[in-house]
């Protein structure tokens, strides 16, 4: 195994842990108020876009194998899918939130 390649399985693996630590971040932070999710939110959108992006140029470099791209693959799709997540819980939070000054 080359360098490159490894380097190619290595930021996978980073991206994989980034997309789960921002999920987890961003569930603890809907825990508390609105203001701060929807903060974290837009901060998070920013690591998941570098942590889908950082392996590319190495998984090229490298010509990596089917099995390096196809987690790359899942890694960028859970990554969507934590954002988009993230997103509907802040809508719904604001929701929420605006419904008890409606009524009053």
């Amino acid at each position: 195994m080359n360098g490159i390649l490894v380097s190619s399985w290595a930021l996978t693996g980073l991206q994989a842990a980034a997309v789960v630590a921002t999920g987890r971040h961003l569930h603890r932070r809907s825990l508390g108020p609105v203001a701060g999710f929807s903060s974290a939110v837009r901060r998070s959108a920013a690591v998941l876009v570098l942590a889908c992006v950082l392996p590319v140029p190495a998984l090229i470099a490298a010509g990596a194998p089917a099995a390096t791209w196809a987690l790359w693959g899942a890694g960028y799709l859970a990554a969507a899918l934590v954002y988009a997540l993230a997103d509907a819980a802040r809508d719904g939070l604001g929701a929420r939130k605006v419904e008890p000054e409606a009524q009053a």
